[in-house]
């Protein structure tokens, strides 16, 4: 695994979608927060997704289904992940990961000399 929730709530929902074998996404559910109320960072290890609502809404609600609540989530990052970017669209917010392991650690092949 290269990433994984390290808590166990379940707002917002979200996706990790592996695109292929060194990129994936997290695809979390930001309906009704604009892109200056989300905060994407990484800290030791850790990739923290964060939506503070700026305002209060003052509209009258007759049913409200939609939950827009502060939040945090975290997930941890297995070593060499890189967040590539991040994206507001259609109520998703999207972190592209990738695997970018260095020279040093990829497998090479040894010439054997007879």
């Amino acid at each position: 695994h290269y990433m994984n929730s390290a808590n166990n709530n379940s707002y917002p929902p979200y996706n990790i979608i592996k695109e292929d074998e060194d990129t994936f996404l997290i695809e979390i559910a930001a309906a009704g927060f604009k892109d200056d109320e989300l905060e994407v960072t990484v800290d030791q290890g850790q990739l923290v997704i964060t939506g503070s609502a700026n305002k209060a809404d003052d509209r009258t609600f007759v049913y409200k289904g939609i939950g827009m609540r502060n939040f945090t989530r975290t997930f941890r990052l297995a070593d060499h992940i890189e967040i590539k970017g991040a994206k507001l669209a259609n109520g998703l917010l999207t972190v592209e990961l990738q695997r970018i392991i260095p020279e040093e650690l990829k497998p090479r092949r040894i010439t054997i000399k007879s």
